[in-house]
């Protein structure tokens, strides 16, 4: 279960329910249920990991066990779109998700240990950041940006050389 909170004031977690294929909506505050915020298999949605609302103020879901990187309505959490579809190939597990400033998408793809970039506007595929098994990275599950500029990812299966 990954969790993300919202981008607002509002005081919400919302929770990747991995077995129970759907999105749970949370008060940060006193950890009481809210509602299902994305329901169970909308939009193909399954073995849900990483979660993000995107620049756009919609919510965006790592969708490992379709390889796909799933829209909803940041307000509702109807399902709007694949934002990056299976067909492309890239992603294999999906896992994390970030966007970031400099206009892209940034995710973990697990199964093929790489890390993946697209335009954080219309998806499109915009090329391998961190190439499989690069530096033995192996299977990247969290990542996170320092302070410093760098990319820190963390490796499920530890380090291969």
């Amino acid at each position: 279960m990954l969790l993300v909170m919202a981008p607002s004031a509002s005081a919400e977690l919302f929770l990747s329910s991995f077995s129970g294929n759907r999105v749970l909506r949370y008060n940060e505050t006193n950890g009481a249920f809210i509602s299902v915020f994305v329901a169970s298999g909308s939009g193909g949605l399954d073995a849900p990991h990483g979660l993000a609302f995107g620049p756009d103020g919609n919510f965006y879901v790592a969708s490992a066990n379709s390889d796909e990187v799933l829209r909803y309505n940041g307000t509702n959490g109807a399902f709007l779109n694949a934002f990056v579809p299976a067909s492309g190939g890239w992603l294999d597990y999906p896992v994390w998700l970030e966007f970031r400033p400099d206009g892209f998408l940034y995710v973990s793809s697990q199964l093929n240990s790489s890390v993946v970039r697209f335009n954080a506007t219309n998806g499109t595929f915009a090329g391998v950041f961190i190439p499989e098994g690069s530096g033995g990275l192996n299977g990247p599950s969290g990542m996170a940006w320092g302070t410093d500029g760098h990319l820190y990812v963390v490796g499920r299966f530890g380090i291969t050389f």
